[in-house]
């Protein structure tokens, strides 16, 4: 958990001091069309993140968002838009940042660990076997 906080947190440190080069404003590219989608989950406060995590109300509303059961908010079609680049592309947040992919392992971590159910639900709506690793989590 520290780590993320740091890998985080490291990132924003070196946006906001500019350690990226100086680009004129015609020079600028804009968004993908993909990161405009994650956005709301990578600007998403870590500790709200965490603190979703710990809801297992919000964790099936984003589980359901996901699998198509209910309508989602910005941040369930940020989800829903990694799990699906996920499947199509048979890797783990392609394109992402080390942020992004950081956050996208943390609520893979706790699904496995604490809400296999919903993890298994993810899987199975995927038809992806072992998205979440060994053993298992629908077994």
């Amino acid at each position: 958990m520290r780590l993320l906080f740091m890998s985080c947190a490291v990132a924003l440190v070196l946006v906001s001091v500019g350690a990226k080069p100086q680009e004129s404003s015609a020079n600028l590219q804009k968004p993908s069309l993909h990161q405009q989608l994650r956005a709301p989950l990578t600007e998403l406060p870590l500790l709200t993140l965490v603190t979703n995590m710990q809801k297992q109300s919000d964790v099936i509303f984003y589980t359901d968002c996901i699998t198509g059961k209910t309508p989602c908010t910005a941040i369930g079609k940020a989800l829903q838009t990694l799990v699906l680049d996920q499947r199509n592309s048979g890797r783990l947040c392609g394109g992402c940042t080390q942020c992004e992919i950081d956050r996208v392992k943390y609520v893979m971590d706790v699904l496995k660990r604490d809400y296999k159910p919903q993890a298994c639900q993810i899987q199975t709506h995927l038809q992806w076997n072992g998205l979440f690793g060994t053993p298992d989590v629908c077994s």
